[in-house]
């Protein structure tokens, strides 16, 4: 029981309080005592729902990102978003949350379908994380890139080019090259020793004998052998026969480097030669021995 200080007491309000939900509100019903209906319905406002997330396949379709920059003072930056299809596409770009207009040092423009933002004669206060937006009527990709103006980045340049200057010179004096190659042709007779030999300067990384364009390999055998001995390169039959007739080729190799020397083997058959009719000289006789 409620009271009043001026009026005495009064009577206690009392009424239901009814719940119910209807899809996805809450609905609050209010029925007072001897009352034959609801007096009083509440109704929340309807919740607003996110539009569905356009299909990604209609979405500007980027095929190359800008990538971070490290410049000096005075030195350009230049951004650049290639697009696969530039029909109903804006990009925007923006610099701690501030739209980035086309004026006095920022130059923005497209060309094609690679869209561009450059900053000229960089300056420390252009350092900063840049965002992109890259938009159609569908909806839009986000992107950031990062540019650092660094007063040293000038000495790192060239010590990067130093280092690779000296790289491809270690690679040079490296590089195999051949002081002495195969002859065009060799013909021995069958059953006598065979050495092909080649010489280079460098250092190779591999060296490799071939018969026609089969990779030899000397093993533990008495008819052949492979070696090298400093810049000598072997290969050596010790007996030969008509079999071994063919291509013969060294593969000299430095990483990816290669070089090669070829030669080709003619063995004469032992018979031919034993087959070959002797001349016979028969000294005429004097008048003296007819007498």
């Amino acid at each position: 029981m409620a009271t009043n200080s001026d009026n005495g007491p009064v009577n206690e309000i009392k009424f239901l309080q009814i719940k119910e939900v209807f899809g996805d509100r809450e609905v609050t019903r209010m029925k007072f005592p001897g009352s034959s209906g609801v007096d009083v319905v509440l109704i929340p406002p309807s919740p607003r729902h996110s539009p569905p997330p356009a299909p990604s396949h209609l979405l500007p379709n980027i095929k190359s990102k800008p990538e971070d920059l490290d410049v000096t003072p005075g030195s350009n930056a230049q951004f650049e978003i290639v697009v696969k299809d530039s029909t109903d596409v804006y990009v925007s770009w923006f610099k701690n949350n501030n739209l980035l207009l086309s004026s006095g040092r920022t130059k923005i423009w497209n060309s094609g379908t690679s869209f561009f933002m450059k900053i000229m004669k960089c300056e420390e206060s252009d350092e900063a994380l840049y965002e992109y937006k890259v938009r159609n009527s569908v909806g839009e990709k986000t992107g950031d890139v990062q540019l650092l103006i660094d007063e040293d980045a000038d000495e790192d340049e060239e010590e990067e080019e130093k280092n690779t200057k000296k790289r491809k010179d270690k690679d040079i004096d490296l590089t195999p090259v051949f002081l002495r190659l195969l002859k065009h042709e060799y013909s021995i007779v069958e059953g006598t020793r065979l050495i092909l030999e080649v010489e280079t300067e460098g250092k190779p990384t591999e060296i490799s004998w071939y018969y026609e364009g089969r990779k030899l390999k000397s093993g533990n055998n008495d008819f052949m052998n492979i070696s090298s001995n400093k810049n000598i390169h072997s290969l050596v039959i010790e007996e030969t026969v008509v079999d071994d007739e063919g291509f013969y080729e060294c593969v000299v190799k430095y990483g990816d480097y290669e070089i090669s020397s070829s030669s080709d083997v003619i063995i004469e058959d032992n018979l031919a030669k034993d087959n070959t009719p002797e001349l016979h000289f028969d000294i005429a006789s004097s008048d003296e021995d007819h007498c």
